[in-house]
Parts: structure tokens; sequence; C-alpha cells
């Protein structure tokens, strides 16, 4: 995880992506591997493997405002205006504890 998170502050947002799915051979439920391998995939083509991502740290207990609401971004760049809607939502009910 660290190395990842390293990878990406410094830019290479691959060699990121490549360190957080080897954190995820060590544990495959691992949430915050899931999330953080949503966050490098800067270009279009990529969306889906965010929405993957941040579905499957949801799935795996991160349920909090970052990653409902990095989801609901997610389902937006994929042009799903209902499911990002409602996934925001679900953000205003994290904060609300």
């Amino acid at each position: 995880m660290n190395l990842g998170l390293i990878a990406y502050r410094r830019g290479e947002h691959q060699q990121a992506i490549v360190e957080f799915e080897a954190a995820l051979k060590v544990d495959p439920q691992k949430a915050v591997a899931q999330a953080n391998i949503g966050r490098p995939s800067p270009c279009a083509s990529a969306i889906q493997a965010r929405v993957n991502a941040y579905g499957q740290a949801i799935a795996a207990g991160m349920q909090n405002c970052t990653t409902a609401a990095a989801l609901g971004y997610a389902y937006e760049g994929a042009q799903d205006g209902q499911k990002a809607v409602e996934q925001l939502a679900r953000r205003t009910s994290y904060a609300q504890g």
C-alpha cells in the first residue's frame, strides 16, 4: 500500500495501480486497496475501472463519505446520472452518521 501511495504522489499512476493490486493479492478484501486503485485512473477509458474499484471498496466495508462521493463521481463520468445521484445521496447519509 505504501509503495502505491508513494508512486501515486510522484505521478507514477500506472506503478501505483501495480502496487495496489499487489496489496490485493495479499488481502483480496482490503477495502483501502480497492479504493486506491480507483484513485489514479485519470483517463476516460478507465472510468469503468474506477466504478468497479470504488464499488468493491464499499462492498468490502469502506463505507464513508469519501468512497461514496468517489463512486458517485465515477458514475457521473460513466454517464450514469441516476446512479451518480443515488450514490452522492449516500454520501450525505454517511456524513450525518
